[in-house]
């Protein structure tokens, strides 16, 4: 399929960003969000980026957002792209509009981050014409589309939707359908392993986020990405992963869920971890840690907020491929590294996993389990490489 028109459901960040990219690519788009002044919004974000990517040789800004249309409800197309709120009802509901009112040949896609696609499916009369698209923010810049088949999803549907991320420059990692997917699989117990060590005072915001882009090289620290996703979305998709994994490890740190009470959801709404001012970071803002009750508590400890912060992500993605969510750990390492910047350089976390050797990892992590508790347990698959001393990857 060609998909020379795309509807695009949901004006924000993520909707604004896919609706850029697909009349990037020279295809038609109409973009509707029910929200008063949302699409005058994201097409004033579109604006701006292509201008900045324009200086770097990308597509013309008007030429592109010539291409996209404002419409006032759902239109006909050949592909649907949703992304909405991240609400299971609010899914459904529009999954099943979009049903009466596409063209059965249609492909609806959507953008969820964790939500099962056979739940959305399930709202539908064409099972086999859903399938999740699940891009990154920002969606212009980060390659990765986790394209995610449900139970009933076809084999032409997958190609279909698989080749349209090839033609769009994107890089697809086809995972299984379940909570989380792969890439926020790994993110979010990284991000929730952060917010814990700054609620137990090990260190501030910004030195925990310095110890991961300065002791391990990753392009943003975890508190600022979470502001950058926001922070009610983390505790959502955190809140997804603990019901359908049933783990109470996967839990939302509290000082996560105290930040979406106070109203901080990071960029969006100006402050988070750090305030923003015009879109731009301004540095944390100090009075966060007095209404939150957060101390650091004998300065910073840069060698347990690094061990705490890798060993994670390393535990989580390998765990992930036991489990099958990814078909070899060469696409689980595509995942962290277009999704959400693990270092290129290390290969991936898999890779890196293999550099420290599994028996130093499963140590490493048992003490990390004994004095921190069991979300720190080596899966059985690293537990297993080490009892054989194996890898990976050959």
């Amino acid at each position: 399929m060609q998909f020379d028109h795309v509807l695009v459901v949901g004006a924000g960040q993520m909707g604004g960003g896919i609706a850029q990219v697909v009349a990037a690519s020279g295809r038609r788009v109409s973009l509707y969000d029910a929200a008063p002044g949302a699409t005058g919004r994201a097409l004033d974000a579109m604006r701006r980026s292509l201008t900045k990517l324009a200086e770097k040789g990308g597509a013309d800004p008007d030429e592109t957002i010539g291409r996209v249309a404002v419409v006032d409800d759902l239109v006909s197309a050949s592909l649907l792209i949703e992304a909405v709120v991240e609400d299971v009802d609010v899914k459904q509901e529009l999954f099943a509009r979009a049903d009466a009112a596409l063209p059965d040949e249609a492909i609806l896609a959507s953008n969820t981050s964790s939500i099962p696609i056979g739940t959305l499916a399930a709202a539908t009369g064409r099972p086999e014409r859903v399938i999740g698209m699940h891009f990154f923010n920002p969606v212009p810049l980060l390659r990765l589309v986790e394209v995610i088949r449900g139970s009933q999803t076809s084999e032409a549907t997958a190609a279909a939707i698989t080749q349209l991320a090839h033609e769009l420059g994107k890089e697809p990692v086809e995972v299984r359908d379940v909570p989380g997917f792969v890439s926020n699989r790994i993110l979010m117990p990284y991000i929730n392993e952060a917010a814990w060590a700054l609620a137990e005072g090990v260190a501030d915001a910004e030195g925990i986020d310095t110890v991961a882009k300065l002791g391990f090289a990753h392009p943003l620290g975890p508190l600022a990405l979470a502001d950058l996703i926001g922070l009610d979305t983390c505790v959502s998709i955190m809140e997804v992963l603990e019901e359908g994994l049933g783990d109470a490890k996967y839990a939302p740190c509290p000082l996560l869920r105290e930040h979406v009470v106070a109203g901080r959801l990071g960029r969006k709404s100006g402050r988070g971890f750090y305030e923003y001012a015009g879109g731009k970071k301004r540095g944390v803002d100090p009075s966060a840690y007095e209404l939150l009750g957060v101390h650091p508590n004998g300065g910073p400890r840069p060698a347990e907020v690094l061990q705490r912060l890798v060993l994670g992500i390393l535990n989580e993605a390998a765990r992930a491929v036991g489990e099958g969510v990814v078909r070899s750990p060469r696409d689980g390492d595509i995942g962290a590294i277009f999704g959400f910047g693990f270092p290129p350089f290390r290969g991936g976390p898999l890779r890196h996993a293999d550099d420290l050797g599994a028996a130093r990892l499963v140590a490493d992590l048992e003490r990390l389990a004994e004095r921190l508790g069991p979300r720190f347990a080596p899966c059985e698959v690293l537990q297993d490489l080490a009892r054989r001393n194996a890898k990976f990857y050959p």
